[in-house]
């Protein structure tokens, strides 16, 4: 349930439209063209791709946008920086985003990856998508 002191509500649609648009712009158009200049290591056995880096640079600018007090933790921009957790103490929406869940599959061209992004407040998540840009299949949840 969505507690009433929850600043504002995302419109789902305009949100799901967000994730699609920039999974099909920066994921898909990279899906099996990835250059090698566009994969590193990032550590623990890890790798990141430019389709990781440039979707997350969108999702958050184009999802804070819709709720402009919202804030963002990114898994690429958590992973330089850890003290973006603090911004789950704060009164306003968080968005979490794991722009390219799944990197090693789509950087092999394996077609099993996803968009995950999450709306929460005050530790809670109250709403999450996760999107098959492969399939074109949206899931979405209240909590």
């Amino acid at each position: 349930m969505i507690p009433n002191s929850l600043h504002s509500i995302p419109n789902l649609e305009a949100v799901s439209k967000i994730i699609i648009t920039i999974a099909k712009d920066e994921i898909l158009s990279r899906f099996k063209h990835l250059q090698k200049n566009e994969i590193r290591e990032k550590g623990m056995g890890e790798i990141v791709t430019a389709a990781d880096i440039q979707s997350e640079i969108r999702l958050a600018k184009e999802l804070t946008s819709l709720i402009p007090e919202s804030k963002v933790i990114g898994e690429e921009e958590y992973d330089q920086n850890k003290s973006i957790i603090e911004r789950f103490d704060g009164d306003e929406p968080v968005w979490v985003l794991d722009p390219l869940d799944g990197t090693r599959n789509f950087s092999q061209g394996k077609p099993c990856f996803c968009t995950i992004v999450a709306y929460c407040m005050k530790n809670t998540t109250y709403l999450g998508w996760i999107y098959d840009p492969i399939k074109n299949n949206m899931f979405f949840r209240f909590y």
